[in-house]
């Protein structure tokens, strides 16, 4: 992941961002099996600062009732690691992704999967918005540099 900070230090104007959707490495290991673990991430936006990298993370997509549960936990971490912007995406379902994503829900997440077909399906629940403030005002506690895309 830092096998190339040498050529990236090379550049005036480059910055370096990860996504990062949630602390918990189970959540990673069913819906992202070939990322790299959410510690290597942190540890590596963490050096890139050092180095004096500008850094960045996505965070997103958000999983309803997986990334909001730590928001304050996976926020303080992104505050402590100085991160220069964040930018803050919903989950999006389109392209087809949803069975990938009901398949890993019903058989690692099944107690999850009716509130998400609410959240995702019905225009009248008001989760992301309601979610959109709360991770609004949680960012500016913080101070952290971020832009909602959604």
């Amino acid at each position: 992941m830092l096998r190339d900070i040498d050529i990236i230090k090379r550049f005036d104007k480059i910055d370096v961002e990860f996504t990062i959707p949630y602390l918990d490495e189970n959540a990673r290991k069913v819906f992202e099996p070939n990322a790299s673990p959410i510690q290597e991430r942190l540890n590596a936006l963490k050096i890139l600062k050092q180095e004096g990298i500008k850094t960045g993370v996505f965070f997103g997509p958000i999983m309803p009732m997986i990334s909001d549960k730590d928001l304050e936990q996976i926020f303080d971490k992104f505050a402590e690691l100085k991160v220069d912007f964040i930018y803050v995406d919903r989950l999006n379902i389109k392209c087809g992704n949803w069975p990938s994503i009901e398949n890993a829900l019903r058989k690692n997440y099944p107690e999850l999967l009716k509130g998400y077909n609410e959240i995702l399906f019905s225009k009248e629940n008001g989760y992301y918005q309601k979610l959109k403030e709360r991770i609004i005002r949680l960012l500016k506690e913080r101070h952290l540099d971020f832009k909602m895309c959604y």
